[in-house]
């Protein structure tokens, strides 16, 4: 079960859901709400969990979202746009638990990234996250935007170049 745990991003992605729905006034889950649907969704079967957002990390409460889906019992996921990563945040993530870390990137061009997301050296912040979570043996996954204009770019064989050197998964959205 996907879940957007906030709309709210230090980003300004033009292609990105949430900022249509950041200045909404939907009200956000609390704690208590993902703990009776992690065990309600349990109850049916669910072994696996994902958070996205918006930004994750912009949410005060995040470790307390995590906990709330037994990341020791269940497989959890976590989409970032990796900006807020720092080793000791993997190191933190791994001791509570979650499995896997979703990177938004768009390109293996640095320039070509940072341009799609308007946010100058998201790239080498992801890649910087990358080894922190390889040398802390945390699963890490690609989710990039794929389109007419990119589908066969430079950019895109690059990144898929490297995931495959680095044994990435890449998802396409």
């Amino acid at each position: 079960i996907d879940f957007a745990v906030t709309y709210r991003c230090n980003f300004n992605c033009d292609h990105c859901y949430a900022k249509k729905l950041s200045d909404s006034n939907r009200d956000i889950m609390t704690i208590e709400d993902y703990k009776r649907v992690c065990r309600e969704a349990m109850e049916l079967g669910c072994i696996c969990f994902s958070l996205q957002g918006g930004e994750v990390f912009m949410r005060k409460d995040w470790e307390e979202v995590i906990k709330a889906f037994k990341p020791h019992y269940n497989h959890l996921l976590l989409t970032t746009n990796g900006s807020l990563i720092t080793e000791e945040l993997v190191i933190r993530l791994q001791k509570l638990g979650l499995d896997t870390l979703y990177f938004s990137v768009d390109s293996g061009i640095a320039e070509e990234h940072d341009q799609f997301r308007k946010h100058k050296g998201s790239f080498e912040k992801i890649m910087l996250a990358v080894e922190y979570c390889k040398r802390h043996k945390m699963k890490v996954v690609f989710n990039t935007c794929v389109f007419k204009q990119n589908l066969y770019s430079e950019g895109f064989k690059r990144l898929l170049e490297y995931s495959h050197k680095n044994r990435i998964l890449v998802e396409t959205i």
